[in-house]
Parts: C-alpha cells; structure tokens; sequence
C-alpha cells in the first residue's frame, strides 16, 4: 500500500448485516485464508476496480468509432478465440 493512502485511511461500518449474510462472507474469508477485514477490503477493491472501468467504458463508447477498429463491446479475449478457430478451422 503506497504511504499516501496509509495517512488518508477511514472506518467504515455496515450496520443491520444479516447474520446469515455474515457467516457467509466469515465463511468466504476463511477459505481465502484472510480474515474478514482484509477480504471485504479486497471486495471493495474489486468494486472499485469495476466502477472504474465502467466510467472509462462509458466515457469511449461515446467517442467517433474509429473505421476498422474493433468494437469496445467486443472483448480482446472474445477476439482471440474467435482468430484461433478460424486458423485451426483453416489447417483441416
């Protein structure tokens, strides 16, 4: 963790958290071999990670498409796949 965001760190509480719904993230965290704070920090990370992600999506999906670009909808991994058919479709 970068030195900045140790003095900037804040507490948060969640209050009326079901107890099933407790045991369950408990449960979670222990199979990750972290403790409850440290996975729920790692969960809110990933969200986040994904809000980020999303605003930058949002941001380029109104941009000019850009001829014989690949779509942003269409994922790079999609793509590979998609290649990697094709050429072992082609060797039979």
């Amino acid at each position: 963790m970068p030195v900045e965001d140790a003095r900037c760190m804040v507490a948060l509480q969640i209050r009326d958290v079901p107890d099933t719904m407790r045991d369950a993230l408990v449960n979670e965290a222990r199979r990750r071999e972290q403790s409850l704070q440290a996975y729920l920090l790692d969960v809110l990370a990933h969200e986040v990670a994904v809000a980020s992600n999303r605003r930058w999506l949002e941001h380029h999906r109104s941009d000019p498409p850009v001829r014989g670009a690949p779509s942003i909808r269409t994922s790079s991994l999609t793509t590979s796949c998609r290649r990697a058919k094709r050429v072992g479709h082609d060797r039979r």
